[in-house]
């Protein structure tokens, strides 16, 4: 109401003022409309000047009132703007000289806005492609955008740009070497499912036609080829399997039910179940465990698993010798350790033993018949159970196997 007032007292002399000089001129309409906006304008304006003179009451970082338009800085917001964007953003003038860049551009190139503002494109980024691609927008006379990819520093980018006519060009550079990688991890999957299969497949279709040519009848041999096939289809079965344990852990859609779990007793199954085949092949298998152990939280089925993969391939990649269980609580971890007498794992092949298919020795994977796939899912359900799994081993001197739980 106050406010109402004083527009009111600031408007009245002018309104007076106007009835005067109609009076008095005689004028039209049309030039009392005209003055009486021209007064009502700078009315407005000196309410305006006044309240900005004695300060808004309302603080500054406030919450605006309805249909009131908030003071923003442009320039501020455009770098926020900018700075906020995944794809990194280089501007360049017409001789490519860098004008603008955000802070993803500066990420991928390595450095900082100060350092390469001003700076010709070719300095910065010492690419042919990128630096094809921004001459051919700078000659574009449209802004229809030109895309290509590259590989900078080992990074994969895909990059786009587009013309300014008379300014310049404007370059996105997104970075995909994640979608690289999973791309190139999906094709090597493909590539060794595709060769772990064929490989006993052409063996049973080999079998399957000497038999069907006239061999069945030779009941020692048929026996012996008969063999074979159930062994190679028994190993398309294990891995088979052990891909859709490891798909459903790794996708999440595998029924974790987690509970409080004994390790111990896993580990008396596991030692258990791998008694009499490490005796058959002349091995000692043992079993160390502390007198009390906590419990983790855990899917017994899982982890069960897990230690008999690790049992397994201790078996059957140690000629002589023997295998040892153990397991150790400290410092808020459980773990458990696998380790064997046998041939050891060389040092190029340790970084690697975790992946899929990955065998340090091919020929004697096929003579054991794994499948390349149990250390991963060792990897897998340590990792679903909020762990980790580490290895120790030295070429001729054994290996050591370590899950490791948070209890």
């Amino acid at each position: 109401m106050k406010q109402l007032i004083k527009v009111g007292l600031l408007l009245l002399p002018g309104l007076i003022g106007l009835a005067l000089i109609t009076f008095r001129e005689n004028l039209s309409p049309l030039s009392i409309g005209t003055i009486s906006a021209l007064l009502l304008a700078c009315s407005g304006s000196l309410l305006y000047l006044q309240l900005r003179s004695r300060g808004s009451s309302r603080p500054i970082h406030s919450r605006p009132a309805p249909g009131e338009r908030p003071e923003l800085s442009l320039k501020a917001d455009l770098n926020n703007f900018l700075n906020a964007m995944n794809e990194g953003l280089l501007a360049v003038d017409p001789y490519e000289r860098i004008v603008l860049a955000n802070r993803a551009a500066t990420e991928i190139v390595g450095s900082t806005l100060e350092h390469i503002h001003g700076k010709y494109l070719w300095d910065v980024v010492s690419d042919p492609k990128l630096q094809s691609l921004c001459q051919s927008a700078l000659r574009s006379p449209t802004r229809v955008p030109l895309e290509s990819a590259t590989e900078v520093d080992g990074r994969f980018l895909e990059i786009s740009a587009a013309s300014l006519p008379g300014e310049g060009a404007i370059l996105l550079l997104l970075d995909v070497t994640d979608m690289h990688r999973l791309e190139r991890v999906r094709k090597d999957f493909v590539s060794n499912v595709s060769h772990e299969l064929r490989t006993p497949l052409t063996s049973i279709l080999g079998y399957v036609e000497t038999l069907h040519s006239g061999a069945w009848e030779d009941t020692e041999n048929a026996r012996k080829f008969l063999g074979k096939i159930q062994k190679h289809a028994r190993r398309m079965s294990s891995m088979i399997d052990e891909l859709l344990e490891l798909a459903r852990i790794e996708s999440g859609t595998a029924e974790l039910r987690f509970q409080q779990v004994k390790v111990e007793e896993v580990l008396r199954n596991v030692t258990d179940l791998f008694e009499e085949k490490a005796r058959q092949k002349g091995l000692e298998l043992s079993l160390s465990l502390p007198e009390s152990l906590p419990t983790v939280s855990g899917e017994p089925r899982l982890l069960e698993r897990a230690l008999n993969n690790l049992v397994d391939n201790a078996i059957k990649y140690t000629p002589t010798g023997s295998v040892a269980l153990s397991a150790r609580a400290e410092n808020g971890h459980l773990s458990c350790t696998v380790g064997d007498t046998g041939m050891g794992i060389e040092i190029a092949d340790q970084e690697r033993i975790f992946e899929r298919f990955y065998r340090s020795d091919p020929s004697r994977s096929e003579e054991t018949g794994g499948t390349g796939l149990g250390l991963s899912i060792v990897k897998r359900v340590a990792l679903a159970h909020g762990g980790n799994v580490q290895l120790e081993s030295r070429p001729g001197n054994g290996s050591s196997f370590t899950i490791n739980l948070p209890t």
